[in-house]
């Protein structure tokens, strides 16, 4: 009975943490910080949004190792974002931009500076409050395809994992999933 006390402590300090560490993807590229307010940025459409499926992920990847974006090819993004329902692109141009995600984000938020051209990559996932013994949520690059106007000039990368707390803020008109086939 006593071992139970050190033993319950050790699995609950142990359960459905979330990795203090930063994926290089959420760091500015720039040698210094900076904090900037995102809710009135331009929310993208979903219909010019995709999440690039997990087989072409690895190049996907690599294409953007080095850089924050990576304009590609309307066929490019079609092939990269099987599942996603590209519409109303007539005059907007596709590009593969950093996002990063705890395991597979539940909604993606995207916003645009066009004063700027920045882009804002918000992805959460939820886990149903439910945390397993020995699980440690990491950040992950999971980048996305979106249709803009103009080349991005900086895109910041986030990302959130919890409970019910991911949607409290947001407005259900910014947030974009995956379309269900």
């Amino acid at each position: 009975m006593k071992h139970t006390l050190p033993l319950f402590t050790a699995l609950a300090l142990g359960c459905g943490q979330v990795s203090s560490h930063l994926h290089t993807w959420q760091t500015p590229g720039d040698s210094f910080s900076f904090c900037t307010d995102v809710t009135n940025w331009d929310s993208v459409r979903s219909e010019h949004l995709g999440r690039v499926s997990h087989q072409h992920m690895p190049e996907a990847v690599a294409k953007l190792k080095d850089q924050e974006f990576a304009e590609t090819t309307w066929e490019d993004a079609r092939r990269m974002c099987p599942a996603a329902r590209f519409g109303n692109i007539d005059e907007l141009r596709p590009f593969l931009v950093r996002g990063v995600s705890y395991s597979e984000p539940t909604f993606s938020i995207v916003k645009c500076d066009r004063k700027h051209g920045w882009v804002y990559v918000y992805q959460a996932t939820y886990n149903g409050e439910m945390y397993v013994p020995g699980v440690r949520y990491r950040p992950e690059a999971a980048p996305i395809v979106v249709f803009l106007e103009d080349r991005p000039r900086r895109v910041i990368a986030s990302a959130n994992v919890g409970g019910d707390g991911i949607f409290r803020g947001v407005r259900p008109d910014d947030m974009w999933h995956e379309p269900d086939n």
